[in-house]
């Protein structure tokens, strides 16, 4: 028997423009669950806009390392989410501060980036600048104690499907707001989608089997990236209108 879809997002990054029409694609599909895995705000765009619409919109949400820095601030704190911060009244910061790092759902499990952790990568290794797929080893040690036949993880921005061998299935349905950024941790790399498409995913289960669809939305790239080179952060305008870094 067939189960209701779920849509998954994750990493929004403030992409306002890219989340309106994700939002959209959503509805024109008639799905009514949406789990968001978080980092909703951080990033030189619309921040106090993405969260409006995510508050009102989403039904079940995680908090991404953007969301905790973003909402408290401090030292550690990078500059996209200083960023928006600056530009978010308190009852929005309170309720980045106050999402649960994980939810637990009748059949999956939701979390930003592993279930202990909010920046290390669950799916990916780092070599030579770039991730790759990690071994099944590592995946299974890095989710620890959890179970569920569905596991649901956003922070590289990648879309991702992995079948482990004891039939847990990993899903990362991309990012809808940042096609692709440079990180320090663990080490220098980049990762690019390649395209300047918002991103998410689309799960349903039939007969106790999941069954997932990638989708790709076209929306207003060139305006999120004027509004990122209007604030100074012209690396995030390339990113946006390519894809790549």
């Amino acid at each position: 028997m067939r189960s209701p879809a779920l849509a998954v997002i994750a990493d929004v990054h403030g992409n306002a423009w890219a989340l309106d029409a994700v939002l959209a694609d959503i509805a024109r599909q008639n799905i009514r669950a949406i789990v968001n895995l978080g980092d909703n705000a951080n990033g030189p765009l619309d921040p106090a806009r993405s969260v409006e619409l995510l508050r009102t919109r989403a039904t079940v949400h995680v908090r991404g390392n953007g969301d905790r820095m973003t909402g408290e601030g401090g030292a550690g704190a990078r500059g996209s989410a200083l960023f928006a911060r600056a530009r978010l009244d308190e009852p929005s910061l309170r309720w980045l501060r106050e999402l649960p790092p994980l939810v637990q759902g009748e059949a999956w499990t939701a979390f930003h980036a592993t279930p202990n952790s909010d920046e290390e990568y669950l799916l990916e290794n780092v070599t030579g600048g770039a991730t790759v797929l990690a071994p099944q080893e590592q995946i299974v040690a890095r989710l620890g104690a959890v179970t569920g036949p569905l596991l649901l993880c956003g922070h590289t921005h990648l879309q991702r499907l992995v079948h482990l061998d004891d039939g847990r299935i990993i899903l990362n349905p991309g990012s809808v707001g940042l096609p692709a950024y440079r990180d320090d941790t663990p080490a220098p790399h980049v990762v690019e989608a390649g395209s300047p498409h918002a991103r998410y995913a689309i799960a349903h289960r039939d007969d106790n089997e999941w069954h997932v669809e990638f989708r790709c939305i076209v929306y207003d790239w060139h305006a999120a990236a004027r509004a990122a080179r209007d604030a100074g952060w012209t690396s995030w305008a390339k990113t946006l209108e390519t894809g790549r870094c």
